[in-house]
């Protein structure tokens, strides 16, 4: 795989930034200039999530600030496969299962749209990039 050229951040890191446990992103050295991009998976994820009128603002601003990138259809067939290997090797149970299928479109998305990811769910995508070679930046 290429170096990707892009960013974008998972939903956990919007989370963490809203409740003020990041008051500035964090120092983020990825191989080369990078775009910081939008995924617009993360967008619906913290719509669903908003907290308050504020947030939803929030969240459109950033939405409005980003190029947006998005699964595609083909990231949605190769979920699929991925996931079924990922639940017969037991590493996701199916009360995980909604999570994890947004973090692998996110994984294969990012692929695809050679970008990087910055999150701090180090557990799921390590066990993630054994099946997608995504490019990811924990904080």
């Amino acid at each position: 795989m290429t170096k990707p050229t892009r960013l974008f951040f998972d939903t956990c890191f919007f989370i963490d930034w809203f409740q003020g446990k990041i008051e500035a992103p964090p120092d983020l050295t990825p191989a080369g200039p990078v775009l910081i991009v939008g995924n617009a998976l993360v967008l619906m994820e913290l719509y669903q999530g908003a907290r308050s009128a504020g947030e939803a603002e929030e969240i459109g601003r950033i939405e409005k600030s980003h190029d947006l990138i998005a699964p595609s259809l083909q990231n949605y067939l190769d979920a699929g496969p991925i996931l079924k290997r990922m639940t017969e090797s037991g590493w996701l149970s199916s009360k995980r299962l909604y999570e994890t299928q947004n973090d692998v479109l996110l994984a294969l998305s990012a692929v695809e749209n050679k970008s990087y990811i910055v999150t701090r769910n180090k557990k799921d995508f390590e066990r993630i990039k054994r099946f997608c070679p995504a490019e990811v930046l924990y904080y």
